[in-house]
């Protein structure tokens, strides 16, 4: 059963931008161009907020433009306002598209394994992973921008093409979770070069998701879990159930309008992927527990991540390297090479372990 948040329809602020949202939905569902409501005395950025608000709810109005060429926003002397917005496509392809796009849905979702079905939190994982398998980062898309590549920015470059960028991963993550009764949202803002949040070394726009499972709120970034090494090293799960302090390391969260309150992600959060595998790791003697039990059970893959606790990453991270070092080499006699890839910022280290 399909969840539909309208998270940021619930944002808004007012009855107004909420009538002008409900009418624009409206008008797409009729195919008509333009959504108008009476006695609105909205300001321009107003009724961007309530543009973005429609993007960011429905990912599946991919053949819809709300902004650039030909959207406009019209003012009467009554102060009726109209919007117009416009469509990607003439209507039999449009059709057409949205028909392909449901079909693709469902094509995924309908691999979801039975064990999966019971738990949304596994639900939620199974469909960050098979994301991951199946779409590379579209770089041409990020440098040309969305003129140019305009599937890449919508749920279409996932689905079609199999390249996106972070905002159509995410609005694709975001309606598989929905499809799936998992309540989703998408999250905007940007991204951090740096590890400390204090340093404020942004890169540029970024895009991810928060996910609502049990009670429970965590953030997703199905784009940063992408990695080109994934066949060697096991599956990128970095950045799966993050909470607030730990998404503020690499992402600082910026809505297209402000006043946004976004729910709290707890640390020592129940969705954080190693947290749930129990490998989560607050110690180096809890680290050799894990490690052994790791090679007792023969595992040529494993993953963990590490609790700083105040730490200093980069100390951390060298620390870390030299245990490990000196495990293998001088303990697990039965390892005869292993290698290994880490996310400094995340404290997350995987290794591939080969046996004698």
């Amino acid at each position: 059963m399909r969840v539909k948040s309208n998270f940021y329809y619930t944002q808004l602020p007012g009855a107004k931008p909420k009538e002008l949202y409900y009418e624009i939905l409206r008008g797409i569902k009729d195919h008509k161009n333009t959504a108008r409501i009476q006695k609105a005395d909205l300001t321009q950025e107003e009724v961007r907020q309530v543009l973005h608000a429609v993007e960011y709810d429905y990912p599946e109005f991919f053949y819809v433009r709300l902004f650039g060429d030909g959207c406009s926003t019209t003012r009467y002397g009554n102060k009726d306002l109209e919007v117009e917005f416009q469509y990607r496509f003439p209507s039999q392809e449009q059709k057409k598209r949205i028909q392909e796009n449901r079909e693709f849905i469902r094509y995924i979702l309908s691999h979801l394994p039975k064990e999966a079905k019971r738990s949304q939190y596994a639900a939620a994982l199974w469909i960050h992973d098979t994301l991951i398998r199946n779409i590379r980062y579209d770089n041409h898309a990020f440098e040309t921008g969305s003129e140019e590549s305009p599937d890449a920015y919508t749920i279409l470059g996932g689905a079609s093409g199999k390249t996106a960028v972070c905002a159509g991963i995410s609005k694709l993550y975001q309606m598989l979770c929905e499809y799936e009764g998992i309540w989703c949202i998408y999250v905007s803002g940007k991204n951090r070069k740096a590890s400390k949040p204090e340093e404020d070394a942004e890169e540029g726009r970024h895009a991810w998701n928060m996910i609502r499972i049990d009670g429970q709120f965590a953030y997703v970034d199905v784009t940063w879990d992408l990695q080109e090494d994934e066949k060697e090293m096991p599956l990128s799960h970095a950045y799966f159930g993050m909470s607030d302090e730990q998404c503020g390391r690499r992402h600082k969260i910026e809505p297209r309008y402000p006043d946004i309150r976004l729910p709290r992600c707890q640390e020592n959060n129940p969705l954080n992927y190693y947290i749930r595998e129990k490998a989560f790791i607050r110690s180096f003697r809890q680290l050799e527990r894990y490690v052994q039990k790791v090679v007792r059970e023969k595992r040529r893959k494993f993953s963990f991540q590490m609790d700083p606790q105040g730490m200093d990453h980069s100390i951390l991270r060298s620390r870390l390297e030299a245990w490990m070092k000196t495990y293998f080499t001088q303990e697990a006699k039965e390892i005869s090479e292993w290698s290994w890839r880490y996310n400094e910022a995340m404290m997350v280290f995987d290794y591939v372990l080969r046996y004698k």
